[in-house]
C-alpha cells in the first residue's frame, strides 16, 4: 500500500509540473523560477506609434528575459513584459518568431531613450524597446542577440549565460517612483502592498 501511494503521489506531482508548463505565456513574475531568469530590470516599450505625426508613445515595463523549459525538456526563450508582479504579464514575446536585433531604429523616433528594436521574422513586425543609456542597452541586446543566433540555428545549449544585469533599479527597490520628465512616458507598475 505504501508504494502504490508513492507512486500515486510521483504521478500526481509529474502531472501538476507538466500542467504549470503549458500556459507559459501568461506566467506571473511570481510564478518565474530564478533559475530560469537570463536577465532583468526596466526597459521602456514602444506601446503606441501615430505613423502620420511620425510619434512614438513609450510605458516603462520590468521585462524577464527567460529560457522556460516546456515538454521533452527543450526549452524556450521568451521576454515578459510586466507592470505587476502579481499578475499576467502585459506583453509576451517568445523569441524564436524574431529574426534579429538591431541597435539602432530603422526609422527615425524622438526619444530621450537608448533605442534598440527587435525585428520578426515578417519584417513589419518590429518591437521598439529604449534602455535608460547605452551600457543597459548593450547588456540586453548582448543576451538577446546571443539567444536568437541559437534559436534561428536550432541549437539550444544549456550553458547560456545566466546573467542579471547591474541595473541600478531592480523590482525590488521601488523604480516605480522615478518622475518621468517626458509626458509621453507612462509608468504602470503597481507595488506588491501585503495584506
Amino acid at each position: 500500500m505504501i508504494s502504490k501511494s508513492k507512486a500515486l503521489k510521483k504521478n500526481l506531482t509529474t502531472k501538476n509540473h507538466a500542467n504549470s508548463m503549458i500556459d507559459y505565456t501568461s506566467y506571473k513574475y511570481l510564478d518565474i523560477q530564478k533559475k530560469w531568469i537570463i536577465c532583468e530590470g526596466y526597459l521602456h516599450y514602444r506601446y503606441d506609434q501615430i505613423k502620420l505625426l511620425n510619434l512614438s508613445r513609450f510605458a516603462n515595463y520590468y521585462v524577464v528575459l527567460a529560457k522556460i523549459p516546456i515538454e521533452d525538456d527543450k526549452p524556450i526563450f521568451v521576454m515578459y513584459l510586466y507592470g505587476n508582479q502579481k499578475q499576467k504579464p502585459l506583453k509576451f514575446f517568445q523569441l524564436d518568431e524574431y529574426e534579429r536585433i538591431s541597435d539602432q531604429c530603422s526609422k527615425p523616433i524622438e526619444s530621450k531613450y537608448v533605442l534598440f528594436e527587435l525585428i520578426g521574422k515578417d519584417k513589419s513586425d518590429i518591437e521598439v524597446f529604449g534602455a535608460n543609456n547605452s551600457d543597459e542597452r548593450d547588456k540586453w541586446i548582448k543576451h538577446i542577440h546571443q539567444i536568437l543566433n541559437r534559436t534561428n540555428h536550432n541549437f539550444i545549449s544549456n550553458d547560456l549565460l545566466m546573467v542579471r544585469p547591474d541595473l541600478k533599479q531592480s523590482w525590488k527597490e521601488g523604480s516605480h517612483k522615478i518622475d518621468h520628465i517626458n509626458g509621453d512616458v507612462t509608468s504602470i507598475y503597481e507595488p506588491f502592498i501585503p495584506k
